[in-house]
Parts: structure tokens; C-alpha cells; sequence
């Protein structure tokens, strides 16, 4: 018994292993219990893009079903992504590329979006953009956090992109992309019956 005890003390090396956004969103964030689980050591050669579904399938919660708006979102998962490949890296330089990218493609991104709002009437549209102003202020925050050498935003930059994935892309944006669908389902009925 206290051989055994002694094993379990002995000091093992750490081991990060890998886990796809996709796989990470589905597993942490929406907390499916059939979600895609890290690779095993031997299966690690296999590529990443064979673990992405296709563009379209319900494994990418995240698509609205406006094509530039799902573009950009997955630009901007893509920029995660190596944001996250570049801080395992020890690339501490990587936030202020992050950060950077974030402010220019947000800004542009989220006016995209309330427009698209806008064009079809969503009831939430004032929140949302309270949502959207908050997010941008807090990057604002970090940009300037950062430029006063504040180390700390390295750490929680992460923290705040994955609570917007959770909270917003994968909650609120799909309340908005529902009800636009609903709509579109709606006027092709209406349509299709000549009214």
C-alpha cells in the first residue's frame, strides 16, 4: 500500500494536449456529453480539418445562416486558434497582434451585424448592441492595459474570448440567427401561398 503511495507522488512530466475549438465549445461550453474528446497520443498525426465537420452541419452552432456574417466568424475563430497555438508557444507578443486584430475586425463585424438586425426588425437589437458596445469597450481596455505593460491581459484575454463564444456567439447570436430563420421560413410561406 505505501509503494503505491509513493508511485502516485513521484513527479510525471506535463502534458498539454490538444483539443479543437469545435471539440473544446461542444465539450466545455455547451456541455455535451458526446462531444469530441482530445486525441489519443497515437491519433495525433490525423489532421485537424478531418475533425471539423463541413461548413453547415449542426457541429458549428455558430453559423446564422448569413454567408459574410459566418465568414467573419469563422475568420475570427481562426484568429483564436493561432492566438492559442502562439501563448503555448511562449509567444507573449502575440496578444498585441490579437488585440489589435480584434479592435479592426469587431468594430467591423458587430456594425455588419446590427444591420443585419436592424433589416429584420429584431425585438433584442437594443441589448444586443449594449452586448456588442460592452465587448468592444473591454477590448479597448485590455489594448490599453496592455500598452501600460500590464502582463496580466495574456491571461485574461483568453477568459474573456471564450466567455463572448459562450455567452454571446453561441447563446445570443443564435437567438437572433432563430428568429431570422423563423422570419425567412415565414415570408417564403407566405410566398409560396400568394399572400
Amino acid at each position: 500500500m505505501a509503494e503505491a503511495f509513493q508511485e502516485r507522488r513521484q513527479s510525471r512530466p506535463f502534458r498539454i494536449l490538444y483539443i479543437s475549438l469545435e471539440g473544446f465549445i461542444q465539450r466545455f461550453i455547451l456541455r455535451k456529453s458526446g462531444a469530441v474528446d482530445a486525441p489519443k497520443r497515437k491519433a495525433r498525426a490525423t489532421s485537424a480539418a478531418a475533425a471539423t465537420p463541413p461548413a453547415g452541419e449542426k457541429g458549428q452552432p455558430w453559423k446564422c445562416g448569413v454567408t459574410q456574417l459566418d465568414e467573419q466568424n469563422e475568420h475570427l475563430f481562426k484568429a483564436i486558434r493561432q492566438y492559442q497555438v502562439d501563448l503555448k508557444a511562449g509567444g507573449d507578443r502575440a496578444t498585441d497582434g490579437v488585440l489589435a486584430f480584434l479592435e479592426v475586425h469587431m468594430e467591423g463585424h458587430l456594425a455588419l451585424e446590427e444591420a443585419y438586425l436592424e433589416q429584420v426588425q429584431y425585438p433584442g437589437l437594443v441589448e444586443h448592441r449594449g452586448a456588442h458596445r460592452a465587448f468592444v469597450n473591454q477590448l479597448h481596455a485590455f489594448s490599453d492595459r496592455r500598452a501600460t505593460g500590464d502582463p496580466g491581459v495574456s491571461l485574461e484575454l483568453p477568459q474573456l474570448l471564450f466567455a463572448w463564444l459562450r455567452e454571446h456567439v453561441l447563446r445570443e447570436d443564435t437567438a437572433w440567427s432563430e428568429f431570422a430563420k423563423a422570419n425567412r421560413r415565414r415570408a417564403a410561406r407566405a410566398a409560396a401561398l400568394g399572400e
